[in-house]
């Protein structure tokens, strides 16, 4: 689960969380193993891989969460290449996996590199990349 921190989204965060908190109820209690990643300028990991589905790890998620604070630009790419080469390392053993992006707008990169990048890294895999996009208003075109 990817977490979009980035100082724009200071005014989302509450909504970010609550829509994380459904999803660890919801969705990911009935999967094998998971990870949260938040992304600003930077990407941190609440754990160094994906770790097993408990209720204990779910409930420590959480709380890591919860601490988050909005900093930064909307590195993207630095969450996905974390996502994609530390958490899926051993994607071969895998039936399926899926990756949740919780953002509040446009990436720092443009999307021609994010696509080329996941297209290679994920070859041969069965991912599936689900988007959150939190965003009141108009968007801003340059």
């Amino acid at each position: 689960v990817l977490l979009d921190i980035s100082a724009t989204n200071s005014m989302y965060i509450i909504h970010i969380q609550h829509s994380l908190r459904l999803l660890l109820e919801e969705q990911l209690s009935n999967k094998d193993y998971f990870n949260l990643i938040a992304f600003g300028s930077t990407s941190e990991s609440w754990r160094p891989e994906m770790v097993p589905m408990s209720h204990d790890n779910l409930q420590s998620a959480w709380r890591w969460a919860l601490n988050l604070r909005c900093w930064g630009s909307r590195n993207v790419l630095s969450a996905l290449r974390k996502a994609v080469e530390v958490d899926f390392k051993d994607k071969d053993k895998h039936q399926s996996q899926g990756i949740y992006l919780f953002t509040g707008g446009i990436p720092d990169q443009d999307m021609p590199t994010i696509s080329a990048y996941m297209a290679e890294a994920c070859s041969g895999c069965d991912l599936q990349l689900n988007v959150c996009l939190f965003y009141v208003g108009e968007p801003k075109m340059d």
